[in-house]
């Protein structure tokens, strides 16, 4: 057995540590995935919808008690993002209604 000078008992053998269990995520659930889908789908039905609002606004009414009134109308139907305001009477483009000399003709945001 032992070589000559070497008089230390051997060591036992160390146990192998327990394996450490490794948890894989699974994922979202398939259910929560469906849930988002449908609200995103719902919210992009609302927005098309807002769109089209913007995109074609209600008729502007025949006549206006007063400038303030009509100067009210036309910046609410104001794009987010407008290039100007193409008036009826000269089909001029304007940055606002105030702009043309006759801006109780009405117009558009483009």
């Amino acid at each position: 057995g032992n070589p000559p000078g070497n008089t230390s008992p051997p060591e036992p053998a160390k146990p192998a540590p327990e394996p450490v269990q490794v948890v894989q995520p699974s994922g979202p659930d398939p259910a929560v995935i469906e849930e988002r889908k449908k609200k995103l789908a719902a919210l992009k039905e609302k927005q098309q919808a807002l769109n089209a609002v913007l995109s074609d606004p209600p008729p502007a009414p025949e006549s206006f008690t007063n400038n303030q009134e009509l100067r009210r109308y036309f910046m609410a139907v104001k794009p987010p993002h407008p290039e100007g305001w193409i008036c009826n009477a000269y089909q001029m483009l304007h940055n606002d209604p105030m702009e043309c000399t006759r801006p109780g003709d009405g117009g558009r945001w483009v």
